[in-house]
């Protein structure tokens, strides 16, 4: 009995090892299979991964080259405004400038005769007013078009005039700080002009206030120019869009955007209910520098005159800017 025991002891024990054998054969075909599996499926979202990442590296690099080529397109644009500004305004300035001027000597060579009643005498004293006022709102808006102090004498001087005309029209006493011995390239003086022209502008017609400033800092690296009120500010969704947008509500604020954003810099808006900040960042180093145009040769009665633009025969400024 004992030997059959253990013959049937030891015939369990080898069909346990075979058992053991078959299973551990199965498992290793198994975690060979899933390790295959487990290490395809690693591989396949690897390239998947890259896949993707060099998909939204070339988009990436597409958008910014759009970006890049809708920049040139508006730097071209404004560019193109510049120019046809300055054409028009050296137009005003040689064509209906010079016919008020000459309106204006006939009617004073007439008013010197005596054969005339007291009734012509009023309408020649009126038509040399007219005459008077025709020359000065077009000689303002030949500067306003493009001031040619802004070519002749720099931007210190073409700032200086601007604001103080702004500031007699507007009743808006406005402070300005720039460096008297400031040189920059001409872009970039037409630049910070326009941007200021539209800062000042804006100032008169949303800030309600009675006082501004205006700073230009320059150093190496930047120009930073800040035009700051004390009025009513900015509505918080209109602040919270130019902040968030490209593409800020208003056709100023995107001027002056696009306009900075052309030289690499940036345009910075800052507002609460005391006031409101608007500061152009431009790199200097990245501004190419331009040659001054030469001055256009002074008329005969004195319109082109940068000595000139102070005085009150200028004619009304307007407070908006120009077109």
């Amino acid at each position: 009995m004992s030997q059959q025991a253990f013959a049937k002891l030891e015939s369990l024990r080898a069909e346990e090892r075979k058992l053991l054998g078959q299973r551990t054969i199965i498992s290793d075909k198994t975690y060979a299979t899933q390790k295959l599996v487990l290490s395809i499926s690693f591989v396949l979202v690897l390239i998947f991964t890259v896949l993707n990442f060099i998909e939204l590296m070339s988009q990436l690099r597409l958008r910014q080259n759009a970006e890049q080529v809708v920049r040139r397109l508006s730097g071209r644009m404004l560019q193109v405004q510049d120019e046809e500004r300055r054409k028009v305004a050296r137009d005003l300035h040689d064509g209906i400038g010079q016919i008020f001027a000459a309106l204006k000597m006939d009617l004073s060579q007439l008013a010197k005769t005596d054969s005339r009643s007291k009734e012509d005498t009023a309408i020649i004293s009126s038509s040399i007013a007219l005459a008077d006022e025709g020359l000065a709102q077009s000689r303002t808006i030949s500067y306003l078009l493009h001031p040619p102090m802004l070519d002749e004498v720099g931007f210190h001087a073409a700032a200086r005039w601007l604001v103080d005309g702004f500031s007699k029209r507007s009743k808006i006493a406005v402070t300005l700080e720039t460096p008297d011995d400031l040189k920059l390239p001409r872009e970039l003086e037409l630049i910070l002009f326009r941007v200021l022209q539209e800062g000042l502008t804006n100032v008169h017609r949303h800030s309600g206030s009675s006082t501004a400033e205006v700073v230009l800092d320059a150093s190496s690296r930047q120009i930073v120019m800040t035009v700051t009120d004390h009025g009513k500010g900015i509505p918080e969704a209109t602040l919270q869009n130019f902040r968030s947008s490209k593409s800020p509500s208003g056709v100023g604020l995107a001027g002056m955007r696009g306009r900075v954003s052309d030289v690499d810099g940036k345009l910075e808006l800052e507002s609460t209910g005391e006031g409101t900040v608007v500061r152009a960042i431009i790199p200097f180093a990245r501004v190419s520098q331009a040659p001054r145009i030469s001055p256009t040769p002074p008329m005969a009665d004195g319109l082109h005159n940068p000595s000139k633009p102070e005085k009150d025969s200028r004619g009304p400024l307007p407070l908006t800017s120009a077109p």
